[in-house]
């Protein structure tokens, strides 16, 4: 099922030959502050956690957290770079992405509950199954209409 959400951005993804994108990462320390802020816990709490995500089941819970942050970012990165490539689109719009994202969410909480029914790892099920599609779809937007990778 996931990955017939993934399947809507096929005719986007076919039309990325012939350009290039910023391969800019976005950096630890913004996941970090953003995840701070969302989360409610101290930075050094959520340090602790990052540094160990096999430790413990909130660790991985965080650092999936963490991985769908940043590849949502660079996934918003490559939106906004994508839209002053040239006269056509290569990925949606702001309202497309949106909704792309919509679907994604809806389809990794499908999964995840499918998987887990309601158990301690459904949460962090969906966000690695979140993390997962973003970038597979990144992967896609990195290969023109060959397979080969953009410069």
């Amino acid at each position: 099922m996931k990955w017939r959400v993934l399947s809507s951005l096929w005719a986007v993804v076919t039309c990325m030959a012939n350009t290039s994108y910023s391969t800019e990462q976005p950096e630890p320390s913004d996941v970090v502050q953003q995840l701070t802020q969302r989360s409610g816990l101290p930075e050094a709490t959520l340090q602790r956690l990052l540094s160990h995500c096999n430790g413990s089941q909130q660790a991985m819970y965080f650092c999936a957290w963490r991985d769908l942050l940043s590849a949502d970012a660079k996934l918003d990165e490559r939106s906004l770079h994508a839209g002053k490539a040239g006269p056509h689109p290569v990925l949606p719009n702001a309202t497309g992405l949106a909704d792309w994202r919509k679907q994604r969410d809806k389809s990794c909480a499908t999964s995840a509950a499918a998987d887990y029914a309601g158990g301690r790892m459904e949460a962090t099920a969906r966000l690695l199954c979140m993390e997962a599609a973003t970038e597979h779809v990144l992967a896609q937007l990195s290969q023109d209409a060959s397979g080969q990778p953009l410069p």
